[in-house]
């Protein structure tokens, strides 16, 4: 005989952003290098970028993502210098053979991803909005007739 509890809900998987975000405050919790941060910070984003806007960053490295021409095609044009600026800076920091320890500039490094994260987030959140509004308004439109 089986029992079932009632009244459990299960909890709602995390958004890519929201499991991003979460790794990176777990991360930084764990006071790393400043080197492993960059090395950490990195992956974690290029996951995100992978599961948010299906570039492949997170299979090359750093030299072949600068050169593809389609790299980060998919974020706003805004957005994309922002994002390779920062990869840029976390490459340049895992491989500089005497890269400082300092806290506060992982800490720097995490707020800097997290806010890219929030923009990118918060820049597909308004378009889907404006989507959602232009395809209501065809539909009404259509209906009309």
């Amino acid at each position: 005989m089986l029992i079932r509890r009632k009244g459990r809900i299960p909890a709602a998987p995390l958004s890519p952003s929201e499991t991003a975000i979460r790794d990176i405050s777990m991360l930084r919790n764990t006071h790393p290098s400043l080197r492993q941060a960059a090395v950490e910070f990195s992956l974690i984003l290029r996951k995100y970028l992978v599961g948010e806007t299906k570039d492949p960053a997170l299979y090359e490295t750093q030299q072949e993502f600068n050169r593809r021409a389609d790299a980060l095609t998919a974020l706003p044009s805004e957005l994309q210098a922002p994002t390779r600026d920062l990869l840029d800076r976390m490459a340049s920091l895992k491989y500089e053979p005497d890269t400082p320890e300092n806290d506060s500039m992982v800490n720097e490094l995490a707020d800097a991803t997290v806010q890219l994260i929030n923009d990118i987030e918060a820049d597909a959140h308004r378009t889907k909005e404006e989507t959602d509004l232009v395809v209501k308004k065809s539909s009404s439109r259509f209906n009309q007739r």
